[in-house]
């Protein structure tokens, strides 16, 4: 009885060990979400900056497009981690892509661990099924990567999804919005400018019919004092710089656990 009951504390003792030890693996540190959002996240650092500033840009405006967030995150090492669980349980922390359409996507590269991984969210995987990911994987990706060309790979890799997935989703108002709003700044500038052009030609009149002189008060009392620039600039200033460019937040997207990835 007494071995019976040592066996049994022993059994228990190691099932809490290997409970503890599936925590910490599942409880793996995953990198903080990025606010506002960034698609290319090169946290192993294997994208030159101008390649990096390149892939942003394409993906920002893609989302721009169409609503759809494809994000790009390079770790050096999943510590043991599979690299599907990884960047699917990722993408559902981040929540990449939106909340009503699920139209996220997560491409993991993990270069000292030669693997990745491209997650599809749950609104995606009609069209990116697991056949059609591991086609890019091998034709278009791991080519690229056995050369140790990673741009090259995850560019491409991108752009064969974003060919697929054409016209399955459309811009949010939100996206719209934001291109309206950089046209009515135009459009007041243009009317703006207009005045100023009416302003001084009239401003002109009266200096060839009343004989206005340039050392009067007249063309101080219209320059100066800084109605018009004097302070009316920073109007002009301050909005323009945090504007239009850059694909907003995560929008609380979901994953299922489809896509595909491999090894080089």
């Amino acid at each position: 009885m007494k071995l019976a009951m040592g066996r049994f504390k022993r059994i228990v003792f190691f099932s809490k060990l290997l409970v503890l030890f599936s925590f910490n693996v599942l409880g793996q540190n995953y990198p903080s979400k990025p606010e506002p959002a960034v698609y290319v996240n090169d946290l192993a650092n294997i994208f030159q900056d101008q390649q990096r500033l390149e892939l942003e840009t394409m993906l920002v405006d893609y989302h721009d497009s169409t609503s759809t967030q494809i994000v790009v995150v390079t770790i050096n090492s999943l510590e043991g981690m599979d690299a599907s669980q990884y960047a699917t349980e990722l993408g559902e922390k981040w929540g990449v892509g939106k909340a009503s359409k699920d139209n996220g996507v997560l491409f993991l590269v993990a270069p000292l661990d030669r693997k990745m991984f491209i997650a599809a969210g749950r609104g995606t995987e009609e069209k990116l099924t697991d056949v059609f990911l591991g086609r890019i994987r091998d034709n278009y990706i791991l080519p690229e990567f056995k050369s140790g060309n990673y741009y090259a790979g995850v560019r491409q890799g991108v752009l064969q999804i974003v060919n697929r997935l054409s016209g399955t989703f459309e811009a949010d108002e939100e996206s719209v919005s934001q291109g309206g709003e950089i046209s009515i700044k135009v459009l007041l500038l243009i009317i703006l400018i207009m005045f100023l052009v009416f302003w001084f030609l009239g401003k002109l009149s009266k200096v060839v019919n009343y004989g206005e002189t340039y050392s009067g008060k007249g063309y101080r009392d219209g320059w100066g004092g800084g109605g018009f620039w004097g302070g009316g600039g920073s109007s002009w200033g301050g909005g323009s710089s945090g504007g239009s460019f850059g694909g907003g937040s995560f929008g609380g997207g979901s994953f299922g656990g489809g896509g595909a990835g491999g090894s080089w």
